[in-house]
């Protein structure tokens, strides 16, 4: 809902633009956002693909959750971030949402 949400409104920023040039940063933020949306959400289903199958095998430590994360972003977003996020897995409470694994996937669809 917080996607759809999301993207109502900046529909109705864009139908309200009072400029060329506001309309274009318009644009191209939801075009950024989109993008950036798709990559976050690829990574978080390869970080839970590859935790699921090692979870399968044992107990993981954080510092392998670390390597996980790491390994997911760099392969979601092509080693395109100047920054890495190793720890995001242990801010999204819905990694920990242990009754619905991929909860993350859904958002593809808004």
């Amino acid at each position: 809902a917080s996607t759809f949400n999301e993207l109502v409104v900046a529909d109705a920023a864009l139908a309200n633009a009072a400029s060329k040039e506001e309309r274009i940063a318009l644009l191209a933020a939801k075009a950024d956002n989109s993008v950036s949306f798709f990559m976050n959400i690829h990574a978080r289903f390869i970080f839970e693909t590859n935790f699921y199958a090692e979870r399968r095998r044992g107990p993981i430590s954080a510092e392998r959750l670390n390597e996980l994360m790491l390994e997911a972003q760099k392969q979601a977003f092509c080693n395109a971030l100047d920054v890495w996020h190793p720890h995001f897995w242990c801010s999204k409470l819905h990694f920990y949402i242990t009754g619905v694994p991929f909860y993350n996937f859904p958002y593809t669809f808004g």
